[in-house]
């Protein structure tokens, strides 16, 4: 079950909120315990499998929680039984998403192509094993100071709005809203309204956006190799859109759902596109788990205070674990290493390039050459960050060398026309006839590919991200809130899945 499933939007979601709603009149306590049995069917509708590997997992990081927790707080045993309790969290990991990379790593070295069998990837379980590590370090750090119920736990490992794909709910916040010791979990109009408006933005990024540039992407790969320069680079831009509004969108979900419940889900974006660095980029991407690793990782490791060579290699480290948590591929391995060599370059050269690209190196530097810089920094963050992407969605580095290879071969820049057909916007045959006195297909399909890239652009740049937003009750937006709903329940059958499940 996805949330943009009907049987999600017409029937779980409508079902447990009526339910948590008449259970919270009587009983704070058994309304959360309400939610805890929504989030335990929704994970076992979606995999039984992963409902039972959870709770396991679960039930092993709740015994060493408690176990700190008698211990107290930054005790030498504490600090034992926590180290315990993250290696068993980590093996876990490793034995269902790494051990065939590891083991076909190995047998590379040696010269042999032994390989473990693959096994299920439970759902969401790289974002709860973070999740439960950061509680683990929380109550060894004495910010869980009370005595923690299981089901309390529970409630706040499964909260089914951030179990698939997060955000990571690092820090007690939530925990403290989804246990009722601080305020949170209070349906009301107003949390109904804004909810269900960022639900429906989230899922209309997703179903009408993220999902045509997914297609398009999908038509080039399928052709691989025979594509021309144009077409990788369509690619790319593609999938920069796709990969953006489809886990933006998701996270906007995410947060309309929690709303809705009256709890509040840590912000996961910040305009990433408009990023004028690497480092910038990383302060607004998926920023729950920069959050984490750079709490629970980076800071442990030493951070910035033991010398610039440490400090570079604390950097490198982050971005190896990042690459490594999106998946067991050495593509995920480059693409952290890829971003963790330009922070690195930056933060070796970045006070000069801030100063000359700020226009501040120069006072008597006109104001139009410092805008001229800016857009120039701007656009060659995007251009590698969207390059990045690509090795992001390869499947091995040899193909990703391929696109490059064909960028630089001397080939007409001509787009398939597969890939134009995935653009076309339904009517404009007729529009352009009225403009124009031949409209052939690949004007059609290059003009509504233009359309949809401009459409992109000006999403990605302009307004603020919905997690930000706040939206007031108006009969205009409940309008455009309706329209849209009805249109994504329509275009629902057409659903590709959500990109960060595969993490």
């Amino acid at each position: 079950m996805q949330f943009a499933s009907l049987i999600f939007i017409l029937f779980f979601l409508p079902g447990t909120l009526l339910a948590y709603y008449l259970v919270s009149r009587r009983s704070a306590m058994y309304a959360r315990l309400v939610l805890l049995a929504a989030s335990l069917l929704f994970c076992g509708l979606t995999d039984l499998w992963s409902l039972c590997t959870l709770l396991v997992s679960a039930a092993e990081s709740f015994l060493f929680a408690r176990a700190i927790l008698r211990a107290g707080p930054g005790a030498k045993r504490g600090r034992v039984l926590l180290a315990a309790g993250i290696v068993v969290q980590a093996a876990g990991l490793i034995y269902f998403k790494y051990l065939g990379f590891l083991t076909g790593a190995i047998g590379l070295l040696l010269g042999n192509d032994f390989m473990w069998q693959s096994v299920i990837l439970p759902l969401g379980i790289s974002y709860s094993t973070f999740t439960q590590i950061a509680f683990l370090v929380d109550v060894w750090r004495g910010r869980i100071s009370e005595p923690v119920r299981f089901w309390e736990y529970a409630g706040y490992l499964f909260f089914f709005p951030k179990l698939t794909q997060g955000p990571i709910a690092s820090g007690t916040a939530l925990f403290e809203q989804l246990s009722g010791r601080s305020a949170g979990g209070r349906v009301t109009a107003e949390g109904l309204s804004s909810g269900l408006v960022l639900f429906t933005f989230g899922l209309s990024k997703k179903l009408l956006i993220a999902d045509v540039f997914g297609r398009a992407v999908d038509t080039v790969f399928a052709a691989y190799p025979y594509f021309s320069p144009a077409d990788v680079v369509v690619t790319i831009l593609s999938y920069s859109f796709q990969i953006y509004f489809d886990f933006s969108g998701y996270s906007d979900m995410a947060m309309g759902v929690a709303s809705m419940f009256g709890y509040e889900l840590p912000v996961n974006f910040n305009s990433p596109y408009r990023a004028q660095s690497i480092t910038d980029f990383w302060r607004r991407w998926h920023m729950s788990l920069t959050g984490f690793l750079r709490e629970y990782l980076y800071f442990p490791l030493g951070g910035s205070r033991k010398g610039t060579l440490r400090t570079l290699g604390n950097i490198m480290v982050v971005f190896l674990v990042s690459g490594l948590w999106h998946g067991a591929n050495w593509t995920f391995v480059l693409w952290g290493a890829f971003h963790g060599l330009l922070q690195v370059l930056e933060r070796t050269a970045g006070k000069l390039i801030a100063r000359i690209c700020a226009g501040r190196a120069n006072p008597a530097l006109p104001v139009i050459a410092a805008a001229v810089l800016r857009i120039l920094r701007w656009a060659v963050t995007f251009a590698l960050v969207s390059v990045l992407w690509l090795l992001f969605r390869c499947p091995s580095a040899e193909v990703f060398g391929g696109f490059l290879d064909i960028l630089r071969e001397d080939m007409p820049w001509s787009i398939r026309q597969d890939v134009l057909e995935v653009f076309r916007l339904p009517g404009i045959r007729g529009l352009l006839g009225a403009a124009v006195t031949e409209s052939t297909e690949g004007i059609i399909g290059t003009l509504s590919m233009v359309f949809w890239m401009i459409l992109a652009f000006v999403i990605c740049l302009q307004p603020k991200n919905n997690e930000t937003c706040v939206y007031r009750r108006s009969t205009f937006l409940f309008a455009v809130t309706a329209v849209l709903l009805a249109v994504c329940i329509l275009s629902a059958n057409d659903m590709s899945a959500f990109l960060y499940t595969n993490f």
